[in-house]
Formats: structure tokens, C-alpha cells, sequence
């Protein structure tokens, strides 16, 4: 019960910051297999990055746990999967540059990213530093609660959303389809 309360707080937390503009979560390529055998479903996702996040909410990542959701894009109150990651399952990068968290057929990373943006405020600070963080993980050997649609996945990272929208589907011979977007 604790640990449910404490990711809800981090939910919050992330959520009140991207309600006031602060964060964001932007997406690469999200990557999804069904397959017709049990236990055997996969997701990944590559080349996402977080904007607007500092430190102290990686160290509430690494307190409480996180969580990540993956959702259709036609029904994002009922998840495809999910991954819970408790606090024992988080841990600091070397030198505090990110964190990962993992369980056995899952992991998800948040590291610093090595291209930060700069941009010109509009009073005298000058130049400001904004912070991008990169996102990457997979769960495998996963059992899908729903069907994949092809209109679209959404990513649900420790109350952080984002759409991919452009969606390729390929169907195998061996049953299993495949769910490409970006």
C-alpha cells in the first residue's frame, strides 16, 4: 500500500510540473510485438527524452520507484502493460548522471543527456541551461492485456505522457505482429 501511495505522490509531483509547463516527455520510436504465445509479448522504446526535470526528481525515482504505462492511442484508460519498478529496483548511475531501474525482463533508464539545450531568456539572466534527460528501456516476456491498434501508442513514464502517432504494422508469418511508431 505504501509503495502504491508513493509512486502515486511522484505521479503527482510530475504531473504538477508538467501542468505548469516545466516538463515534458518527447518521444523516439516506440517499438511493440504481439505475439500468438503466451508470455512472449515485448515493448521497447528508444530515443525518447525528458525536458524539464531536475535532480531532485530522479532522487524521488530512486526513493519511491517509478512506474511506465503503455496505452493505445484510442483508449488511454485501459493500459496494453504495465511496469511497476519499486524503490529497491532503482538505483544512481555512476557519478549521479541518471538512473535505471530494473527487473527481471524489464529495465528502463533515464540518463543525462550529452546535448543539453541553451536559449536566450528575455531579461538580463542571459543564457539558461535546460536540462534533457534520455529515456530507454524494454519489458519482455510480457502477456499483453489488450490488442494492439494501429492508430497509435501512448507512453506513460512516472506520470509524463506522450503520443506516437505514426504507426507502421507488420504481420508475420509465425502470427506475431508488429507495432512500429514514432
Amino acid at each position: 500500500m505504501r509503495r502504491a501511495l508513493s509512486l502515486i505522490a511522484l505521479g503527482a509531483t510530475l504531473f504538477m510540473a508538467a501542468a505548469n509547463g516545466d516538463a515534458s516527455l518527447a518521444l523516439g520510436t516506440i517499438r511493440a510485438v504481439d505475439t500468438p504465445r503466451k508470455n512472449k509479448d515485448s515493448w521497447s522504446v528508444k530515443g525518447a527524452t525528458i525536458e524539464g526535470v531536475d535532480f531532485a526528481t530522479l532522487e524521488g525515482i530512486v526513493e519511491n520507484g517509478l512506474s511506465a504505462e503503455l496505452f493505445n492511442a484510442d483508449a488511454e484508460d485501459d493500459p496494453v502493460d504495465t511496469v511497476d519498478f519499486t524503490k529497491e529496483d532503482c538505483k544512481f548511475l555512476r557519478n549521479e548522471q541518471g538512473v535505471v531501474c530494473k527487473i527481471k525482463g524489464a529495465n528502463l533508464s533515464i540518463k543525462l543527456s550529452t546535448s543539453s539545450k541553451r536559449t536566450k531568456e528575455s531579461n538580463k539572466i542571459g543564457m539558461k541551461m535546460i536540462t534533457l534527460w534520455n529515456v530507454a528501456g524494454s519489458a519482455r516476456r510480457r502477456e499483453f492485456e489488450k490488442d494492439l491498434t494501429e492508430d497509435g501508442l501512448t507512453l506513460v513514464v512516472a506520470g509524463l505522457t506522450a503520443d506516437a502517432d505514426d504507426c507502421t504494422e507488420k504481420t508475420l508469418a509465425n502470427g506475431q505482429t508488429r507495432l512500429t511508431c514514432a
